[in-house]
């Protein structure tokens, strides 16, 4: 008798996964190697294969240079609470545009679902959640140049009759210093060819017209103003005065000191960009973004 109690019990609540009255608990996502080496819908007429991430067609003209592309975005990718994966995806033919689209993969590594964004557009932030998508981006506002957004929007998509759809848009007037309000990230690389070392946390918080963190060995703080979308002027910081070891202290010094040169800030990818001028060059600061919860777990040396 028990055992066939138990049978029923099993097939009940295995009924009910299949069903959907279950979560779909233990459901791996796909890696993002398989990510890269899988076929998406909705972009062109025919579906893309991607080898490594990357998909090129035959050129336009026989010969030619311009071509079809498919690129998967591989900085910024997330898993929803119900398994499903949402990535980013940037087709090209070679000019100047760049069209980004979002497409939905499930558990089992299938692609569900694709949708374009727009063209042009930057990333601030993209979440999963109940298996929905949540990106927030700028994209041309009314009159902009394709080039120049500076219209913020957040927007959700989720699957509706078998398609990935948008289910809402909201927004949110012009990018400026209040869209850092409120943020915190961690420092990646000072410019393009430096890299911060793991073991050297470096952090930034922006709250009223302020950004403050750790430079890596002490706390800075400093103001920060905005003229116009993306201009953004930084300092002079003060810092504390403890004394640091090298490399810290060469970061540290490297890095008060970008900030105070600082002309602008824009999004990649979900990461922010703080340019400033270098000599009479010009370089980037490039951040992640951290939960609130992780910026105090990162500042502890």
């Amino acid at each position: 008798m028990l055992h066939a109690h138990l049978t029923r019990v099993v097939y009940t609540a295995f009924r009910a996964l299949l069903l959907g009255a279950l979560p779909a608990i233990g459901l791996a996502s796909p890696s993002l190697e398989a990510l890269g080496n899988m076929s998406y819908a909705g972009i062109h007429e025919a579906p893309v294969r991607l080898e490594n991430g990357l998909y090129e067609g035959e050129p336009y003209v026989p010969g030619g240079a311009s071509r079809p592309r498919v690129e998967l975005l591989t900085d910024l990718q997330v898993t929803s609470d119900t398994g499903t994966s949402f990535v980013l995806l940037a087709e090209s033919a070679g000019g100047s545009g760049s069209n980004l689209y979002l497409a939905a993969v499930s558990p089992a590594g299938d692609n569900t679902g694709t949708v374009l964004i727009g063209d042009r557009v930057d990333v601030i932030a993209l979440r999963g959640d109940d298996g929905k998508a949540i990106l927030e981006y700028v994209m041309a506002g009314p009159g902009e140049p394709a080039c120049c957004p500076t219209l913020r929007v957040s927007g959700i998509y989720g699957m509706q009759q078998d398609r990935l759809v948008e289910l809402s848009r909201e927004t949110h007037g012009s990018i400026s210093l209040a869209t850092l309000a409120g943020t915190q990230w961690r420092l990646l690389q000072l410019d393009r060819n430096a890299p911060v070392p793991d073991d050297i946390t470096v952090t930034a918080a922006f709250e009223d017209r302020r950004i403050s963190g750790s430079a890596g060995c002490n706390r800075y703080f400093a103001g920060v103003s905005a003229a116009t979308p993306y201009e953004l002027s930084i300092g002079p910081a003060g810092a504390t005065r403890m004394a640091c070891p090298s490399p810290q202290s060469e970061v540290e010094r490297r890095f008060l000191k970008a900030l105070e040169s600082a002309t602008q800030f824009s999004f990649r990818l979900g990461r922010l960009a703080i340019d400033y001028r270098d000599g009479d060059t010009m370089a980037s600061l490039l951040f992640e973004r951290l939960q609130p919860d992780q910026e105090t777990t990162r500042q502890v040396h």
